[in-house]
């Protein structure tokens, strides 16, 4: 049954039309860090992308068309593409076409992150330095905020990229997408090129100023180092490997739960929330299949002055995908922790926001109206 108010979606995306997006960018960035061949071919410097030579714009892949693919990960599995370029699909690319396509979905308000933009930036952060990556990120930030808007009409929220790799740096991006009204930041589950934790001291001026300022930090599933040069490398993989490439270890070392769960783990273990106690981390498209291991292994941390489940039940927040057990997952953590992110018009996703439904028969009204709207509500600082 349709619920009698409109859902708050922590997860959607929209697609960067690749001459509109690039014009974001000064001409060096172009010719020395993320850029786009004459044949549509996706590049950093001289290097192929990590993540696949082939542009989402070209035939971006069907909203729902993924979730098998998602959940099995038979990377050879046929999945259906739109025939035509995402340019072509008004709502994929532009807010006012992305409205109409909310209203229609009885979505009121949601959360959004890129997808052509989001794929360089660990290879530009561990090929080319921070210098070249601080400047995809500002021009990233531009395009979300002019094109998508950091609170446009209080329904859209773009989410600015943020990254740790320099503290000066991400003190001086983090100051400027506050001051054009952001009300959300993303980060990558990734260490920093320097191999710190992001819960490293060092980081804390970053965090006192994301705390003072009360915006949320979404943490969304990404290409990182966790598989190129921190982990499969140690074990005879080719840590260069493309994401089509990847060998089933990689996959199993790669995917949603290692890198989120050794993010969080270092989050709450290395004491960030101690410090900064007003922080709110949502995880964003990273599953939560693996909570149960995740909560039994902090639950046996017994030599700290805090609780670490506790403190993990009371900072962070969840998206699960489609497949997951969402009820478990609330069994665990608490009902106000897990919310609604659809991943539209990403194929990992059902083909529409409302399917979720389904996963709510026989959920108490109270429960899935803080799924669906009410957790997210509170943290957008929308009404309930």
């Amino acid at each position: 049954m349709q619920p009698d108010y409109r859902f708050i979606d922590a997860d959607n995306h929209y697609y960067e039309p690749v001459d509109r997006f690039l014009a974001y960018f000064d001409s060096g960035t172009l010719k020395e860090g993320f850029r786009v061949d004459d044949e549509n071919r996706l590049f950093v410097g001289d290097e192929p992308l990590y993540s696949g030579p082939e542009s989402p714009m070209a035939l971006p892949l069907t909203p729902g068309s993924h979730l098998e693919l998602y959940t099995t990960m038979r990377m050879n599995a046929a999945v259906p593409t739109y025939d035509v370029p995402a340019t072509e699909v008004p709502e994929f690319c532009s807010r006012d076409a992305r409205l109409k396509v909310m209203d229609a979905q009885n979505v009121e308000a949601g959360i959004f992150y890129g997808s052509l933009g989001l794929l360089p930036e660990d290879q530009l952060a561990e090929r080319k330095g921070p210098d070249l990556l601080y400047r995809h990120i500002r021009g990233y930030n531009r395009y979300a905020e002019e094109e998508w808007g950091f609170a446009h009409r209080n329904r859209i929220f773009a989410a600015p990229l943020l990254a740790l790799d320099d503290l000066d740096r991400a003190l001086g991006e983090l100051q400027d997408v506050l001051s054009r009204g952001a009300r959300v930041i993303q980060l990558t589950p990734r260490p920093t090129i320097d191999r710190r934790s992001p819960g490293d001291p060092h980081f804390d001026p970053f965090w006192a100023r994301v705390g003072e300022a009360g915006v949320l930090v979404a943490v969304h599933i990404g290409m990182n180092a966790y598989h190129y040069v921190q982990q499969s490398g140690f074990w005879g993989e080719n840590g260069l490997a493309s994401l089509a490439e990847w060998t089933p270890f990689q996959r199993l070392i790669a995917m949603q739960d290692r890198p989120i769960m050794d993010f969080l783990g270092a989050l709450i273990l290395h004491g960030l929330f101690e410090r900064h106690p007003k922080l709110r981390v949502l995880s964003v498209e990273n599953s939560v299949s693996w909570l149960p291991y995740f909560a039994r292994k902090l639950e046996q941390v017994v030599d700290l002055p805090f609780s670490p489940i506790e403190t993990f039940k009371r900072h962070v927040y969840h998206t699960p995908v489609f497949t997951d057990d969402i009820r478990q997952a609330m069994d665990l953590v608490g009902d106000s922790q897990i919310v609604f992110g659809s991943d539209y018009p990403h194929p990992e996703g059902p083909a529409q926001p409302g399917q979720f439904l389904q996963h709510l028969e026989g959920v108490p009204e109270t429960t899935a109206h803080k799924f669906l709207r009410a957790t997210n509500a509170a943290l957008l600082g929308l009404p309930v």
